[in-house]
């Protein structure tokens, strides 16, 4: 993996070889196989979390591995029920990537007015 992007950074190569990368990801994590269904967000997730454990084993108390530095965050997620008014407890998750649906976040945006798409 190290050899993809040494490559990568010092020749002239304007992509890296996806399957190459495959291969590298496969043979250093236990999640990401060869032959099973995977994309860019799975590799994300690989890379992030290889630099996430092997560099800083404590890095849950001081978030100072490259992956947090990059691409952490914080975010307090809580539920509410519009019918019964019910609202969740509030969570606090330090992610390194966070996932949502876009619909749903055009959604909300467009319910508190804050864009328009007529």
């Amino acid at each position: 993996l190290v050899n993809i992007f040494i490559n990568y950074e010092y020749n002239d190569l304007s992509i890296i070889s996806s399957n190459d990368l495959r291969q590298a990801l496969s043979s250093v994590s236990e999640t990401y196989s060869l032959g099973n269904i995977a994309d860019a967000n799975e590799a994300l997730d690989t890379v992030l979390n290889m630099l996430h454990s092997n560099k800083n084993l404590n890095c849950s108390m001081d978030k100072q591995c490259l992956s947090h530095k990059v691409f952490g965050g914080t975010i307090l997620q809580q539920t509410y029920c519009s019918n019964c008014k019910y609202m969740s407890e509030p969570i606090i998750k330090d992610d390194i990537i966070q996932r949502t649906y876009a619909y749903e976040l055009l959604n909300k945006l467009n319910d508190k007015n804050l864009i328009n798409f007529g």
